[in-house]
Parts: structure tokens; sequence; C-alpha cells
């Protein structure tokens, strides 16, 4: 399984849910974020010892969604396409197993957890 997360702006999310309406996708999460802007960073972030500051942010959104291995592609350069997003990023979802007195918990970390032959073959 891949995550992707999209970040985009905000008049772009009737294109993404129509995007992914098209690609059959309905479960994902949507994050309201607020970056800096870019290119005037220092001018909007001002820091006085004793005074105020002031830090203009961008409202902005981020679209968290999990899709299978061999779809991810086809799904990121169709976004890309029609949704046209700030930025976009694959993350590979390692599912692993931990192993406890009542059943098997499977969880998605971005490390693994040590699976011995002993403690599989006790439970």
């Amino acid at each position: 399984m891949k995550r992707i997360e999209l970040v985009i702006e905000p008049s772009a999310l009737d294109r993404f849910t129509e995007a992914a309406e098209g690609l059959n996708l309905s479960d994902f999460d949507v994050t309201e974020v607020r970056r800096t802007p870019g290119s005037s960073r220092r001018e909007s972030q001002r820091f006085y010892r004793g005074s105020e500051f002031v830090l203009h942010l961008v409202e902005r959104l981020k679209v968290d969604l999990t899709v299978a291995d061999d779809a991810a592609t086809r799904i990121v350069h169709e976004f890309i396409e029609r949704v046209r997003p700030e930025s976009i990023a694959i993350l590979r979802l390692d599912h692993t197993a931990a192993v406890t007195a009542e059943a098997i918990v499977r969880s998605t970390h971005a490390t693994s957890i040590p699976m011995t032959p002993a403690l599989v073959a006790a439970h």
C-alpha cells in the first residue's frame, strides 16, 4: 500500500473530488494547513525582542489517501494533470504485524517490528 499526500489550494478541492470520483476513490482525509509564503518569507516574519511579530500564513488543504502499490503512479499522474497540486508525495506504507496475547494487530508504521520465529509460534 502507498499513501499519497497532496497540498492544494482550497479552490482546487472541487477539481480533486471530481478526479477522485473518476478514479473510484472515496476514502480520503482533508486537513486545513497554513503555510508561509515562499518568496517573501523573510519579509513576513518579523521578530523583535519585546515586540509583536507579524506572520502572514496562506491557507492550503492537505489531502491524504491510501491506494494499492500498482495504482499509485497512475493515480498521481491523473491528479497532477487534473488538480495541479502545489506539492504531491508518494509514501510507501510498511505493514507490520504486532503479536499480542489476544490477536495479531496490523498497523502501518515507518519502522518494522522484528518478528522472531519463537514469538510467532508461541501465539
